[in-house]
């Protein structure tokens, strides 16, 4: 018996090779128009851009435009590029370095990089894009740099690696944004981006940015909260420079901390405003539902109907520093936790109605026995003649009527909190009556008569 013969391993072999041509042939073809396209097509090696002009080019497949740089090196020394599309310069696993020159007036974006790029910034000007820098899961390194009047952002980032040691992103919608990664800004101004609701000097929906100099100065938001600083979700660790002269429409001129943590070590917060109407919160910082806390550095000279240094809704932890201004706590879930001596004294103003319905969560004292009490003054609303007082050797704010007791100070070297509630039972189940002698809570020995069940 004949083997049979079959040609299937032949057609499979062929088809195989077609869609292996198919797909060269379409590389290929891409290669070639983003060729015909960009103004400048490098993949591998090294491109030196040294004065000219590259203007009016147009990539229809989405990349490139001015420059396209892939797994190769561009040095742009001076020169311009600009009114391309969609970008002026896109860069993949490649190393951009601008010494100078200008990158203006492309259609969507200044520079796009992604996949590993690093982005070298010494010099010159990236200015009148929808953005100017925008990167994905890479790096850049800002020495010297003139970011302007990009109409949305500035910088937008994702999941990248940011390093500003110098330069100026100014005058956009907003300075800088970051979704993911880590940023340092060393020196260097992110000031005056305004715009109705984009203006904010640092945006943070996510990610680490830390602050060791420079300024975040002038920046504002017309129908927003958070002029300075807005943090949505992530870190910002602020260990020296100057957040000055921002403003927001309602709250957080300054400083906005939705979620996440912002961390104060030094430098300071400053001529930051609040400024809508008769019921704006937190001139200088405004803390939502995220933490804020301050173990050094001057918060001061700050403006807001409520709280012009601080507003807290959310946790206020301070070990130490110095706060010219009222800190505001108005919300039931405020939370404010003292561990250090007062390096000023510390104006703590209730809310309106707060103290009613306070669960003992507005502020405690924790790890130190010795605290100057007089650093503490009290104002609110609600009651003139709220006090600290002595409750169980426990320190506690009340108000001269006792069934209004609100435990929202609380001196504790294991943090305990008794709620205003527990309290109130007690009273009830123990038949006792209160009252207060010398600043001190004294329990009558004298019992209440019960009705017969």
């Amino acid at each position: 018996m004949k083997k049979k013969f079959s040609l299937l391993p032949f057609f499979t072999l062929i088809v195989c090779l077609c869609f292996c041509c198919s797909d060269h042939f379409k590389r290929t073809s891409r290669a070639k128009a983003l060729q015909s396209e960009s103004g400048i097509y490098i993949d591998g090696g090294l491109c030196t851009f040294d004065g000219g002009t590259i203007s009016g080019k147009v990539s229809t497949s989405g990349f490139g435009g001015g420059v396209y740089v892939s797994n190769a090196t561009f040095n742009m020394k001076s020169g311009e590029i600009s009114n391309n599309t969609p970008f002026g310069i896109y860069g993949s696993g490649a190393n951009i370095i601008i010494d100078d020159g200008n990158i203006s007036n492309n259609a969507m974006y200044g520079i796009y990089y992604e996949h590993e790029t690093i982005l070298t910034l010494n010099g010159g000007a990236v200015f009148g894009h929808t953005m100017g820098l925008v990167s994905m899961d890479s790096s850049a390194i800002m020495n010297n740099c003139n970011i302007v009047n990009n109409s949305q952002m500035g910088v937008y980032i994702t999941d990248c690696t940011f390093d500003m040691h110098g330069g100026k992103i100014h005058n956009n919608g907003c300075g800088f944004a970051m979704s993911g990664g880590d940023v340092t800004m060393k020196n260097g101004e992110i000031s005056d981006n305004v715009d109705k609701s984009m203006g904010y000097g640092v945006l943070i929906y996510e990610g680490n940015f830390t602050m060791d100099g420079g300024k975040v100065s002038n920046n504002g938001v017309a129908n927003g909260v958070g002029g300075g600083v807005h943090l949505v979700d992530g870190s910002f660790t602020m260990n020296s420079g100057t957040i000055e002269g921002n403003t927001s429409e309602h709250c957080g001129g300054g400083v906005y901390v939705l979620n996440g943590t912002f961390t104060m070590v030094n430098g300071l917060i400053t001529g930051n405003t609040a400024f809508a109407n008769d019921d704006t919160m937190g001139g200088g910082v405004y803390v939502g539902n995220g933490t804020f806390i301050m173990k050094g550095g001057e918060i001061s000279g700050n403006n807001a109907t409520q709280g012009d240094a601080i507003y807290v809704d959310g946790t206020f932890e301070y070990a130490g520093g110095v706060i010219n201004g009222k800190i505001a706590l108005g919300s039931p879930f405020a939370n404010m936790i003292i561990s250090g001596e007062p390096e000023s004294v510390l104006e703590l103003f209730f809310h309106e109605g707060d103290l009613e319905y306070n669960n003992g969560k507005i502020a405690k004292f924790v790890g130190e026995e010795s605290i100057d009490l007089s650093k503490i003054q009290i104002s609110s609303h609600y009651n003139e003649d709220i006090q600290i007082v002595e409750i169980d050797g426990e320190k506690w704010i009340v108000d001269e009527n006792i069934y209004e007791v609100v435990n929202v100070i609380h001196i504790d070297k294991v943090g305990k909190v008794v709620f205003r509630q527990q309290l109130k039972q007690r009273r009830d189940d123990r038949g006792e009556e209160y009252c207060i002698e010398n600043k001190k809570l004294v329990i009558k020995t004298e019992k209440k008569n019960k009705k017969a069940a």
